[in-house]
């Protein structure tokens, strides 16, 4: 071999890094656009998973005090004092904030059609998992001063005013073209 030449490396040594010209033509340009990356999440949806979070910390702290008893969301679910009817209704508090991050993580929301559409549906999930929270409040009205709402229960009446906000951010965007 003469000096400054240099040998044909095998195809599996080959610099794979290397642009190559063979593309078919629907990928030819794809990558190589110079345009700002459109969001892949709607600040709407960001807000619906915060209020998700919100939701499953209020479940944990205390709603209520009854007969000098503070009861949790959980305490009130799990029926761990006898006295709740159809208990398992309450369990739908924390679904609901569960399905609100996993469509924050898993659905993108890049058009305004799928904005409207995750937004009805967030309003939808939250309707479902404050109704067992209308019903705790019922009861409360209906004790007669024997009951009093806690820290817990303005929280998780707070994470469900979030999910309402987070379908108003998404309907009507500020600032976007």
């Amino acid at each position: 071999m003469k000096p400054g030449t240099s040998r044909k490396q095998p195809p599996s040594f080959q610099n794979r890094s290397a642009p190559q010209r063979n593309r078919p033509p629907s990928f030819q340009g794809r990558y190589t656009q110079n345009r700002a990356p459109s969001p892949t999440r709607s600040p709407g949806s960001a807000l619906g998973a915060i209020a998700g979070i919100v939701i499953i910390v209020a479940f944990l702290l205390p709603w209520v005090r009854a007969c000098g008893t503070e009861l949790t969301g959980y305490d009130i679910a799990t029926n761990s004092n006898g006295m709740v009817e159809e208990a398992w209704q309450y369990w739908l508090v924390p679904a609901s904030g569960l399905i609100l991050i996993m469509l924050f993580a898993f659905l993108r929301t890049r058009t305004f059609g799928m904005k409207a559409s995750l937004g009805v549906a967030r309003i939808i999930i939250g309707l479902l998992g404050f109704l067992p929270v209308i019903n705790v409040w019922r009861n409360v009205q209906d004790s007669g001063g024997v009951m009093e709402v806690l820290y817990g229960g303005w929280i998780l009446v707070s994470g469900f005013a979030l999910i309402f906000l987070s379908f108003i951010v998404d309907l009507f965007p500020i600032g976007d073209d």
